[in-house]
């Protein structure tokens, strides 16, 4: 059962592709009684901030730099690092596009750069890889593609426009060495 709603997530989420023939988007989404308007993506920045962070000067010399620590994209909430500093866990992370893979990470920072669209700079896990889980000593590994797990000493910081934003997930860091991006099970959970 679970499988058949995974199924019919994926679906949804492809409805929206112009490459799916337009009679069968049709077909699905009055079968999977799905709307077919357009997700509002409005870009709205909120709580400008006098910090700042130490990469977007040397990216953008003698330009004039306005930080925020909100950013709306339609009707998701993203906010820097900073908001959740000295805990475990937050929802500053993100799903997004680094040369054309999909990459999870932190923002650390939301500017714009002379009134212009949004940046954000991200801080990123370069390895990461499945939750495995041994099960029992007869059995192979279960791993878990959603939920990465990866060495902090690989971190590294990216700049990124909100066209390679995909989505939100959740961060969790156990310990100093090790953290751990759950994705959620459907874009909805993400907002």
């Amino acid at each position: 059962m679970i499988s058949g709603l995974h199924l019919l997530q994926a679906a949804i989420v492809h409805l929206n592709q112009s490459s799916l023939n337009f009679n069968l988007t049709q077909f699905l989404s009055s079968h999977l009684n799905y709307s077919m308007s357009k997700p509002d993506m409005t870009i709205r920045l909120s709580h400008e901030t006098k910090q700042q962070h130490p990469l977007p000067p040397i990216f953008f010399p003698q330009a004039v730099i306005k930080y925020f620590d909100v950013l709306y994209i339609g009707h998701m909430r993203i906010w820097t690092t900073q908001y959740a500093k000295q805990k475990k866990a937050d929802d500053s992370s993100i799903i997004f596009q680094l040369n054309n893979i999909s990459t999870f990470g932190r923002v650390c920072s939301i500017f714009s750069v002379k009134d212009g669209q949004p940046l954000l700079l991200v801080n990123y896990l370069e390895k990461t890889e499945p939750l495995r889980c041994h099960i029992s000593s007869n059995t192979l590994n279960f791993h878990y593609e959603h939920i990465r797990c990866g060495d902090n000493s690989t971190e590294k910081s990216c700049l990124i426009e909100i066209s390679d934003f995909i989505e939100k997930c959740v961060y969790f860091q156990p310990s100093k060495n090790i953290s751990y991006f759950y994705r959620f099970p459907t874009l909805l959970h993400s907002s």
